[in-house]
């Protein structure tokens, strides 16, 4: 219990929470390293898992027309990736790629 009390007060989105949705959802969160450069998901493909980060910091970049990239937001520990998947998109609309190296929970978009 002592577990879940501390990942759910390192991410700011979980700890926001009522306490029971997040028991609900704390079953469902298995811990993950995320290792500098980690592509989590990319453009246009299917989102299979959100992450939800402790210690580490995930990019979101979309490519343009001419091969370049441009970062279009960055997730903490006061959010989630994959809020796509959530909302009923079938493919993401931005690559994810880890930036700062560390811990995040994450769980199946099923």
């Amino acid at each position: 219990m002592h577990e879940s009390n501390s990942t759910q007060s390192q991410n700011r989105l979980l700890a926001a929470l009522p306490s029971d949705e997040y028991q609900r959802l704390q079953p469902l969160l298995t811990p993950a390293e995320l290792t500098l450069g980690l592509l989590l998901y990319e453009t246009e493909g299917p989102v299979k898992y959100v992450y939800f980060p402790l210690n580490s910091l995930i990019s979101l970049v979309v490519p343009m027309e001419d091969g370049s990239a441009v970062e279009v937001g960055l997730v903490g520990n006061d959010g989630m990736s994959g809020i796509s998947a959530l909302i009923g998109e079938a493919m993401s609309t931005d690559r994810a790629i880890v930036q700062i190296p560390g811990g995040a929970v994450r769980t199946s978009v099923a």
